[in-house]
């Protein structure tokens, strides 16, 4: 009898332990792909190439072209970090860009609505233009989502 409770409790666990992942979804729009949770969805915003929302997050996706780029000065010589930094001094903000493997970000917080919202920025460098990917959350949400966000950064093809 003891060992049938036992095995109760194994399945029921293992049910409950897969019901509680998320699914991962492919999001590919031929230039940009992500491999996000299945709890995000296609959205659209003005002045964005990509938008992408769930419950507790959004990310915006925006592709600026080498030739646009040119007369600030970023070429297609020009690195992540130099793209990073161009984007930085563009809005005023002095923040510490951090590497990622193959990408690199930075994180700062803003207040848009009387919330204060946690963004990370990741940048990332495509045949044909830089593109910059704006994930965001309320800050009392970062802790939970900052790891998820880095997660979904490694999955970016341009």
């Amino acid at each position: 009898m003891k060992k049938k409770i036992f095995i109760l409790f194994l399945i029921l666990g293992a049910f409950l332990l897969g019901g509680c992942a998320k699914k991962e979804k492919l999001f590919d729009k031929g230039n940009f792909k992500i491999t996000l949770t299945e709890d995000y969805e296609e959205d659209e915003i003005e002045n964005f190439d990509y938008y992408f929302t769930s419950n507790k997050a959004a990310l915006s996706v925006l592709r600026e072209s080498f030739e646009i780029l040119s007369s600030v000065g970023v070429t297609s010589e020009s690195s992540l970090e130099e793209y990073a930094k161009a984007v930085l001094n563009a809005n005023n903000k002095d923040i510490e860009i951090i590497k990622e493997n193959e990408f690199y970000y930075f994180t700062y917080n803003a207040e848009v609505n009387s919330n204060n919202f946690f963004y990370l920025s990741v940048v990332k460098k495509g045949k044909d233009g830089f593109w910059l990917i704006n994930f965001m959350c309320l800050d009392k949400d970062k802790d939970s989502q900052k790891d998820e966000f880095l997660k979904f950064a490694k999955s970016i093809e341009v």
